[in-house]
């Protein structure tokens, strides 16, 4: 069995840092890369791998054949959860996605949601959709926003993609 150092890093979801660690990996001569939300383009992943790369929560791209993905139906998963709030009668709904201008995957998921809604006939009035980054502190303050002019008589759902 062969034994294998396990390097970590966090580029913060920039993408120059991202990029800057990648090639730093490429000139180390390691043995593989496990790429986990990546914020660069797909043109800026689809670069000549000499060792395997597996992107995860990235839906699949035109590559080369050192390139690999592991993901998650994002817009299915969206449309799912549409699906059971409807089920369970609610009429009204709230939606703080991540930053879909970003992220693909949160995009999808909206995307899910918000096609499933229409298709029972929901209207755009029956959703607030709020957007923010994938960090606790930006998810607090929306939801703090949110519950400050929250009407208790209106019964809301809401989904967090």
């Amino acid at each position: 069995m062969k034994e294998y150092d396990i390097v970590f890093c966090n580029s913060d979801e920039d993408p120059k840092k991202e990029r800057r660690i990648l090639q730093t990996f490429l000139n180390s001569g390691i043995d593989g890369i496990i790429n986990i939300t990546s914020r660069l383009q797909d043109k800026d992943l689809n670069i000549k791998m000499p060792m395997p790369m597996v992107i995860v929560d990235r839906p699949h791209f035109d590559t080369n054949e050192n390139i690999f993905f592991v993901y998650a139906d994002n817009f299915l998963g969206g449309s799912l959860v549409a699906d059971h709030l409807v089920e369970e009668g609610y009429k009204k709904f709230i939606c703080i996605a991540g930053p879909v201008e970003k992220a693909p995957v949160a995009k999808k998921r909206l995307d899910g949601f918000r096609n499933k809604l229409f298709s029972y006939g929901f209207q755009d009035s029956d959703l607030e959709i709020h957007t923010c980054k994938f960090s606790f502190d930006d998810g607090f303050s929306v939801m703090s926003n949110i519950l400050e002019t929250y009407d208790k008589s209106e019964r809301k759902a809401a989904f967090v993609p």
